[in-house]
């Protein structure tokens, strides 16, 4: 049964009251004027002296007055009662219709099989409060283990990640050691945000050059992955380091066949000098 409901019965029920309310009220008002009618019609010898007719009237209506206005507040008074108990009651099986009903004495002829049904009742709720404790446990445990695999997965991912830029920037893993004690104090909420980033350790990197890292702690979870965001679409300048010539190599004795140094003339060693 819903509000709208009692308050329909409500106003029925009112409104049947109030017509058999006028009705009495109409009759009394009648009984009232013939009263008034009679004392009109008696002859003058039987009359009251003039001075109390006025005062009979104004008496006569103003007890109809007081004996309305009585009934009326007794109606509402009484419906007011009525309906806040009747709201009460449907709130209360409104929460509680689905809900198993505990054993009442007065359903049962004899004592011991009262005490049986709600030592039965008593134990089926524990029951069912731990089947339902146990159920919360194992999706949060469930959870865990999805969130361990994923975490296991993305660190893998970005060890990767890691290994291949090393090659391309000479200063990557300095610059990580250099930074790690940061990273380790990070609170979860940022550390799962370099685990879903597409470039981690290249965020990283150009975080802890620019030196925002420690700012991040201190950020909202949407600041820092904008910040994270941007720092891995950077790319670093790397400066290459060019290899320079080989020397030449220094000549080694004759060429094999050729004269002995104290054999060749003048001519000769000029021409194996500069060659």
């Amino acid at each position: 049964m819903t509000n709208d409901h009692i308050d329909s019965i409500v106003d029925e029920t009112l409104a049947a009251e109030q017509v058999a309310d006028t009705e009495v009220t109409e009759t009394e008002a009648v009984n009232d004027e013939a009263a008034d009618e009679g004392e009109a019609k008696q002859p003058e010898g039987d009359k009251k002296p003039s001075g109390d007719d006025f005062p009979k009237k104004a008496v006569n209506a103003l007890s109809r007055r007081d004996r309305q206005i009585g009934k009326l507040k007794a109606i509402n008074e009484n419906y007011a009662t009525e309906l806040a108990s009747l709201r009460e009651a449907v709130a209360k099986l409104q929460g509680t219709a689905d809900a198993p009903k505990a054993p009442k004495q007065e359903d049962f002829e004899n004592y011991g099989d009262y005490l049986e049904q709600k030592v039965l009742f008593e134990l089926e709720q524990k029951q069912a409060q731990q089947a339902q404790s146990k159920q919360q446990e194992n999706q949060q445990s469930a959870q865990q283990t999805q969130y361990a695999q994923w975490e296991g997965q993305r660190t893998q991912a970005i060890a990767e990640q890691t290994a291949k830029l090393k090659s391309e920037i000479p200063d990557l893993e300095a610059i990580v050691l250099e930074h790690a004690d940061i990273a380790d104090d990070f609170p979860p909420v940022i550390q799962r945000l370099f685990l879903e980033a597409t470039n981690a350790p290249l965020a990283f990197y150009n975080l802890a050059k620019e030196g925002k890292l420690e700012a991040l702690a201190h950020m909202s979870p949407h600041m820092a992955a904008a910040e994270i965001t941007r720092a891995q679409s950077i790319s670093p300048t790397i400066k290459k380091i060019t290899q320079a010539p080989a020397p030449m190599a220094s000549a080694k004795g004759a060429a094999p066949g050729s004269k002995n140094l104290a054999q060749m003339s003048a001519t000769d060693l000029v021409k194996w000098v500069n060659s």
